[in-house]
């Protein structure tokens, strides 16, 4: 089936914002039809794992987030609205863009500036999220009692166990 041809004559630039004040992280994006990119944006907070989405998600997820239209900018191409995008990036100071435009545009050296600028606060993010997961981890096989830090729970007994316990509790 052939690629259907983007009218960017309709392009949107949003931002994603937490409702919380205290999280002040930004996301900037753009799109020809927002309902379907505000239901992208959802659908992919219960699956994807990109930063945008660990991030809503870390901060009670979609609900506690809101998606707002910036500026109808009628364009003629993808370069325009990319472009008019990265302004708003830029003017927003959006902290959860990772995938910025990194072409021979004055704003080449961007993404390099925003990771020096930003770098504490993203290995902070990454830290919280591992220590979370372990957290989980932790938590789940807490349930069958099971320490991994204990040489005798080795892996494959571990996950044995975990079946056989599911499987006598029809959890």
């Amino acid at each position: 089936m052939p690629k259907q041809q983007v009218d960017f004559s309709k392009n949107i630039i949003y931002k994603i914002t937490c409702k919380d004040e205290l999280i002040t992280d930004v996301y900037v994006g753009r799109t020809t039809n927002f309902k379907l990119r505000q239901s992208t944006h959802k659908n992919s907070c219960k699956k994807n794992k990109e930063f945008v989405y660990i991030s809503i998600n870390q901060n009670r997820g979609w609900e506690n987030w809101t998606m707002e239209i910036i500026e109808n900018y009628p364009c003629i191409n993808s370069i325009e609205a990319s472009n008019r995008e990265q302004y708003w990036i830029n003017q927003l100071q959006a902290t959860l863009n990772v995938n910025i435009k990194f072409d021979n545009t004055p704003d080449t050296d961007y993404k390099k500036e925003w990771y020096f600028k930003n770098r504490e606060k993203v290995r902070e993010k990454q830290e919280n999220y591992r220590i979370n997961k372990k957290q989980e981890k932790e938590n789940y096989l807490a349930q069958f009692n099971i320490n991994l830090d204990d040489e005798n729970d080795n892996p494959e007994w571990v996950l044995n166990n975990i079946k056989n316990r599911k499987n006598n509790k029809n959890i």
